[in-house]
């Protein structure tokens, strides 16, 4: 953090590319992955939402010392008069797979702090326990057995991605 920040203040605010999640995917003779890294997603759904504020790259993860975290645009705040309610009839959150992705560039999430932060202080969140296990089971590897680079998606808390966004069966991505 460039300076000391109070628990529930946006750190900041991302508009998304929403993504076909087979449209980033990379084959390798080893195993699949994703052509960049940090994009959100939900193991249920086709759709990936990519970050396209650029300071957000910095945010890393920490499962267990998370102190921040994403969240939709709330009431009456900018990033919803901005970006409009994603709520609404009509929103981002009441459409389909098929419907956000052409809503891609004006879909937008906050980072919020979950407690105070001292100036210094790294901001991190968490990724999710699907990403957590990857990235375990892709630091143990041998260097020459790794498939490329580690890209994976990073997952959304739950109840995040709405029920219309969930089109696919379970599935180990």
């Amino acid at each position: 953090a460039a300076r000391t920040i109070q628990k529930g203040e946006i750190l900041a605010v991302s508009p998304m590319l929403a993504v076909a999640r087979d449209d980033l995917k990379v084959a390798y003779s080893n195993g699949d992955q994703q052509l960049l890294n940090y994009a959100f997603g939900h193991t249920k759904s086709t759709v990936l939402l990519v970050p396209m504020a650029p300071v957000v790259g910095y945010v890393n993860h920490s499962n267990k010392k998370a102190n921040a975290a994403i969240r939709w645009p709330q009431a009456g705040s900018d990033t919803q008069k901005l970006f409009g309610d994603p709520n609404a009839e009509g929103g981002w959150l009441n459409l389909s797979p098929v419907d956000v992705l052409k809503m891609s560039g004006k879909i937008a999430l906050e980072y919020v702090a979950l407690r105070d932060l001292e100036e210094g202080e790294e901001i991190v969140i968490d990724y999710g326990e699907g990403w957590e296990q990857m990235w375990t089971a892709f630091a143990r590897m041998h260097p020459y057995e790794r498939p490329g680079y580690f890209r994976r998606e990073a997952g959304v808390p739950d109840g995040f991605y709405p029920d219309a966004w969930l089109d696919l069966a379970d599935a180990k991505i």
